[in-house]
């Protein structure tokens, strides 16, 4: 579970960039 958490925040990160 703790390997998807890093996972999560990055596609975030990549999603609030592209907007």
């Amino acid at each position: 579970f703790l390997s998807l958490i890093p996972h999560a925040i990055s596609a975030i990160s990549a999603i609030a960039h592209h907007l």
